[in-house]
């Protein structure tokens, strides 16, 4: 049965079902006199965090295989990373369970972003050419069930150096 959403009151959620009634929703009214599903998710940070942290490496990359900055195997969560490189002409890969979830071109990354702005989209990676750091804040940490790899390499032609990391993983 549907229900008419301009009665809610604020002190009483209303109750979606499916068809069958196996799945639920609570829709709540906002002071601001926004509905909005109300949601019960975990907001703590699990005990298993690890920061992993590395510095000093001056490891040389290959232009043409990846080098593993961070792999691990099982379920696992990766909450972000900062990856510091010898010069932009570089590129970090995330592979979550087998699929690429990106391979950037830090390089023509650098020429639509500039992290100097005082207006940046919302995006989840970032480049600073001062300090010659990448960045992956995703907003919500990623789960793979069975592996993750942090990877980078030089640009074609290129042999620039992986210097250091910080990695969030659980």
């Amino acid at each position: 049965m549907a229900t008419d959403l301009t009665d809610i009151q604020a002190s009483s959620p209303i109750r979606i079902t499916g068809g069958d009634e196996a799945y639920e929703a609570d829709v709540i009214l906002k002071g601001d006199g926004a509905r909005r599903l109300l949601v019960d998710s975990e907001t703590s940070i699990s005990t298993e965090l690890g920061i992993i942290q590395e510095s000093g490496q001056d490891i040389t990359l290959s232009d043409v295989t990846n080098y593993d900055i961070y792999v691990a195997s099982g379920v696992k969560t990766v909450s972000g990373f900062a990856i510091q490189v010898s010069d932009k002409k570089v590129f970090i890969r995330l592979e979550i369970d087998g699929v690429e979830i990106f391979d950037i071109n830090i390089e023509a990354f650098k020429e639509i972003s500039n992290l100097d702005a005082a207006s940046q989209p919302p995006l989840y990676i970032a480049w600073n050419d001062n300090l010659k750091v990448f960045y992956f804040t995703p907003n919500f940490p990623i789960k793979s069930e069975t592996s993750i790899k942090v990877q980078a390499r030089s640009a074609p032609g290129q042999s620039k150096k992986y210097i250091a990391s910080i990695i969030q993983v659980g």
